[in-house]
């Protein structure tokens, strides 16, 4: 029974919901941030949908990730690890292509 029975659309919203719990879960991550440049902490997982901004086109994503990084961590390869960490759960619960995943490291656990 491999029919069509119409179509699956996923809102924006959920696409940044799973960027941002993906990213926050990395270690060295300290808490994601407002992508106004606002430093403020975003812990509830409704707020974390706005330290992200998505695009989505012809099935790709492109992913702009804002976050405070914890002390001591290296900065380059955390954002690798968000990158990779962000594509995987993309491609794992999506299907989605990368187009990019932009990370930025507003700041610094003091």
């Amino acid at each position: 029974m491999d029919q069509e029975l119409g179509s699956v659309r996923v809102s924006p919203q959920v696409v940044a919901a799973i960027i941002a719990l993906s990213a926050a879960g990395v270690a060295g991550v300290a808490w994601l941030n407002t992508r106004s440049g606002q430093r403020r902490p975003l812990r509830l997982p409704e707020e974390m949908g706005r330290a992200v901004r998505v695009d989505v086109q012809d099935g790709d994503v492109q992913a702009d990730i804002y976050l405070t990084a914890d002390r001591n961590v290296h900065l380059l390869n955390l954002g690798k690890s968000v990158q990779q960490e962000v594509g995987d759960a993309i491609q794992r619960m999506l299907g989605l292509g990368i187009k990019a995943i932009n990370v930025y490291i507003v700041d610094i656990v003091r």
